[in-house]
């Protein structure tokens, strides 16, 4: 339960904080603050790597440059499409891993979903197409980057709850983000790292790239070790909707915040219901003793 529960917080954390991000760039550009975000955090680990003396195996090393490399690709394709497609469009999309996680478990294993499953599916996809107002979004050229993103988020949960079962977490953790800066460093190049620095730009990078970043993908890695990988592309239903709440309750520069909306809220209450639902009647925890959970809960 506890692991459960640590997946819990960090969307909860991830989510209060996201509207941080778009506050950031009031000070510099969406690249330099990806960039910035994730170098503050490889910092730290590297730091913390090098004072255990301990030299990563080769698999682990190779394992954490898979990863950085997917989370900085994320983040970078997320931020792209946001040029093109609505917030709205991003927000739904991005959610359908709770769809892609577990249909590749069931296509791999050759089991077909179980009732609860779907069930909670049909409710969180209904409750996020409220919240998302998706009915008044149209699709566009966007929503294929975001698609893209998505993936890239399934593959993240199902490629780290499979090798943080047997490699060392604080090494891995460590070269995901030390990999996750230098590539969106090389990608933040065109644009430059020019960056206003005050109490607030550097608050922010502190608390979405030190303990957003760093801290909280480091408790994500551990929690996936015990938490089977459909349950955590559940939990992740959380983020949008504290993202909602950390929007109406943290101002920006003018003291403006963002009100929560009716269907957001009704929304919001639907998601959370069906991933109660699966959660307490649809998923068993499983004791994996450092190997990657049976696949059976999604029968």
């Amino acid at each position: 339960m506890q692991f459960y529960l640590m997946l819990v917080g960090v969307n909860v954390y991830w989510g209060l904080t996201q509207v941080l991000i778009k506050h950031v760039l009031l000070y510099m550009p969406s690249s330099a603050y990806t960039a910035i975000r994730f170098g503050s955090a490889a910092v730290l680990m590297a730091v913390l790597l090098a004072m255990k003396r301990e030299m990563p195996s080769r698999e682990t090393l190779k394992h954490g440059v898979v990863l950085g490399s997917m989370v900085a690709a994320q983040t970078l394709l997320n931020s792209a499409s946001l040029y093109f497609t609505s917030t709205a469009n991003s927000v739904f999309i991005t959610q359908l891993s709770i769809v892609v996680v577990p249909a590749y478990y069931m296509w791999k294993s050759h089991i077909g979903p179980s009732r609860n499953y779907i069930i909670a599916v049909v409710v969180m996809l209904f409750g996020l197409s409220i919240f998302a107002d998706v009915l008044h979004g149209a699709l566009n050229v966007g929503d294929l980057i975001v698609v893209m993103s998505m993936l890239t988020i399934s593959v993240q949960i199902v490629y780290g709850a499979r090798v943080a079962a047997h490699d060392d977490l604080f090494q891995l953790s460590a070269i995901q983000m030390i990999v996750a800066a230098a590539v969106s460093g090389v990608a933040a190049i065109p644009q430059g790292f020019e960056a206003e620095w005050n109490p607030t730009s550097v608050g922010i990078i502190i608390l979405t790239g030190v303990i957003g970043s760093g801290a909280c993908n480091s408790l994500r890695l551990v929690a996936q070790k015990y938490v089977e990988p459909t349950a955590v592309s559940f939990i992740n239903i959380l983020h949008p909707v504290f993202a909602m709440i950390g929007a109406a309750i943290i101002p920006n520069e003018f003291g403006q915040t963002e009100p929560i909306l009716w269907f957001k809220l009704v929304g919001s209450v639907i998601m959370i219901m069906g991933m109660v639902f699966y959660l307490t009647m649809g998923a068993r925890q499983k004791h994996r003793g450092g190997a990657l959970a049976s696949h059976s809960e999604v029968r």
